[in-house]
């Protein structure tokens, strides 16, 4: 009974449009906060593919590098068996001209005919 009682005395919120909290504002609202959030989300967003793309080309320019030396290995080792093949043709060439230096020629002599 008391319960009722204290229910009929409570007294209602009053909802007259005088007592309202004005949550309007006559100023411009400032977006600061927000801008530096947004700003914060796209350079992190940005950071992430920055990183992403740095890391694709590096591995993309090891592979060429890698690729790139392999070639070249392959060539200096072709360049040198060729080079080792030249300088043995060179060898044969000198022992056949020494050898060629060392004949005697035998000419006719063309005094003796003469007399």
């Amino acid at each position: 009974m008391q319960r009722w009682r204290d229910r009929q005395h409570k007294v209602e919120p009053d909802h007259s449009p005088s007592r309202r909290l004005d949550t309007r504002s006559n100023s411009t609202p400032n977006w600061d906060a927000w801008n530096e959030w947004a700003d914060a989300k796209i350079a992190n967003a940005l950071a992430v593919e920055r990183k992403a793309i740095v890391e694709l080309l590096a591995s993309e320019m090891s592979k060429a590098l890698d690729d790139a030396y392999n070639d070249l290995a392959e060539e200096a080792r072709s360049l040198r068996i060729e080079v080792t093949a030249l300088q043995e043709t060179v060898e044969q060439l000198r022992s056949i001209i020494k050898s060629e230096k060392a004949k005697v020629i035998d000419l006719p002599n063309l005094l003796r005919r003469a007399k």
